[in-house]
């Protein structure tokens, strides 16, 4: 069982991936691909290509992992080098879906938790790249969130609740004391609904914690790009990335410790 989790997890690692790299572009973050690739640009069109010749890309190209293997990390088109960003996707999946067979099993939690884990996936590096968390990603997985909890899934459905209206409220608020005080924005919108998406998923409880977690990886990046001389005071931190990241990991600790 193990083996198909983590071809499971492979295969939607790949996907992850493919939303990663088009929805900022859908989104205008990011510039479109050129000539007939524009046209109707979305996550299932047009077809998979190199970014770099803009050649479609054959089904024993697609394979995950094992085709960045056999092709030697270059395209089997153009030679140039494919980004270890595709393998390392796949591989965090696969591994991230183990840990949540491990510890939820094969039930429908665990079904639940790798919609969350997905998503997280994806909003952490949109966040880290591009400093925008999607509301088409955040919102829905905030309500989804509110409907798995109503037969207390994670938590109890008043838990969910509160967590969901503390988790915005409470940055919302530091966002308003900051701006009051500094004349500048320190948070954005995005990582209100995020921390409400996550209050939403586990529970108002959680959110202290995931808070903790996510500031003191926010504090240890600051620094790396501090002693990098990147940091300035006007350098945007990507707060999302760590507090998708704090969130999973408090998903899978509380359940180990519940």
């Amino acid at each position: 069982m193990t083996y198909i989790i983590i071809l499971l997890g492979l295969v939607v690692g790949s996907y992850l991936h493919v939303v990663i790299d088009r929805l900022p572009r859908m989104l205008g973050l990011a510039p479109l691909p050129t000539n007939e690739l524009q046209k109707n640009y979305n996550l299932a069109w047009p077809r998979s290509h190199c970014p770099h010749c803009g050649t479609t890309l054959r089904i024993q190209d697609l394979i995950p992992l094992f085709s960045f293997i056999m092709l030697r990390g270059k395209c089997h088109y153009c030679q140039q080098p494919i980004s270890w960003s595709y393998p390392l996707m796949e591989i965090l999946t696969a591994a991230a879906f183990v840990i949540l067979f491990m510890t939820f099993g094969l039930s429908w939690t665990a079904l639940a938790a790798a919609f969350l884990t997905g998503s997280l996936m994806v909003l952490a590096v949109i966040d880290y790249r591009y400093h925008v968390l999607p509301d088409s990603i955040t919102l829905s997985m905030l309500w989804l969130g509110l409907l798995v909890n109503l037969g207390d899934m994670f938590v109890p459905i008043n838990a969910a609740i509160i967590g969901a209206v503390t988790g915005y409220l409470s940055l919302w608020l530091i966002f308003q004391v900051h701006k009051l005080l500094t004349g500048r924005t320190g948070l954005g919108y995005g990582d209100f609904k995020l921390l409400a998406l996550l209050g939403a998923w586990m529970g108002w409880e959680a959110l202290p914690l995931i808070v903790v977690i996510a500031s003191v990886g926010g504090l240890i990046y600051a620094l790396y790009q501090y002693f990098r001389k990147q940091l300035t005071r006007h350098t945007p931190l990507p707060l999302g990335t760590f507090l998708a990241i704090a969130g999973w990991c408090v998903l899978i600790f509380r359940w180990h410790y519940a």
